[in-house]
């Protein structure tokens, strides 16, 4: 059950209503975001709602026997509050939302809370910003147990794995780029590493425009990276990072580079689907 004040439901009930959606965004820095799709911008409760053009999106359900949202496509045109290289960086991951209800003749009458959750499977496509809706009940979905997989479940050197991080992790610095994909370092502690030791690897940038942030690297050769993805924001010469050893979570390469086949965590030994079907 919705609770709203008694005058905005009697506004609700009337034949012609100035109604108004609002969307509230909080990011992982706790950055506040407001969008409305009204013709105007609105200032509720302290927090400017902007007006988007373009704003779209698809009615909110939810399931009453179990209290959980179901997920929605949602699409909000591309601007200058959401940009594709903020979402690439991570920014609106796991962002709290909240959709809500106004009159926006009269502010008083309080909200409508529609929704309340978070963004999740966010994407850019022909221009827009694409999330999936996710209510608190979303959390049923999430699996428990392992599953069983020829390839190791645990990720380099976390708990399971048992590996020290510090082991495998160096710092370096871009020496020359080719662009936000590819560059070179001559740090000798990283340049004279085999080739392919930080394939399936993470970088960390700790300075310049992408600091903070993380890519999988796919391809290491004599000093060499080529990243997975572009980074978000410009690599520079002499930017700093921090880089971890990667793993390509075969039980071989567990036990000939890492002499740690007694944590692997998968069943390399299981029989495949083409093996139970050779009988028929």
């Amino acid at each position: 059950m919705k609770t709203i004040s008694t005058e905005l439901k009697n506004h609700l009930s009337q034949p012609l209503t100035t109604i108004a959606k609002c969307w509230k965004l909080i990011l992982n820095d706790n950055t506040v975001l407001g969008f409305t799709n009204h013709s105007e911008s609105i200032t509720y409760d302290s927090q400017i709602y902007n007006s988007l053009i373009g704003f779209e999106g698809d009615s909110i359900t939810s399931n009453l026997d179990t209290d959980y949202n179901k997920t929605n496509a949602i699409s909000i045109l591309n601007s200058s509050y959401i940009t594709e290289k903020d979402m690439i960086a991570g920014k609106y991951n796991h962002a709290k939302v909240e959709i809500f209800v106004v009159n926006y003749e009269d502010l008083t009458m309080g909200k409508m809370i529609l929704f309340s959750g978070y963004l999740s499977n966010i994407k850019c496509e022909d221009g827009k910003f694409f999330a999936e809706l996710k209510g608190v009940g979303s959390e049923l979905e999430k699996s428990i147990g392992d599953i069983f997989s020829p390839l190791c479940r645990a990720e380099f050197c976390d708990s399971k794995c048992k590996l020290l991080t510090s082991n495998y992790t160096f710092n370096g610095t871009v020496s020359s780029l080719t662009d936000d994909l590819q560059f070179y370092s001559n740090t000798i502690e990283i340049n004279t590493k085999s080739q392919g030791y930080f394939n399936y690897g993470i970088i960390t940038f700790t300075s310049g425009n992408n600091n903070g942030l993380s890519m999988e690297i796919k391809q290491f050769s004599s000093g060499n990276f080529i990243l997975s993805m572009e980074m978000p924001y410009d690599i520079l010469v002499n930017d700093t990072f921090s880089v971890i050893a990667g793993c390509n979570k075969k039980f071989s390469t567990c036990c000939e580079s890492f002499s740690n086949g007694i944590n692997f965590r998968g069943e390399p030994h299981l029989p495949g689907i083409d093996f139970m079907l050779k009988g028929y």
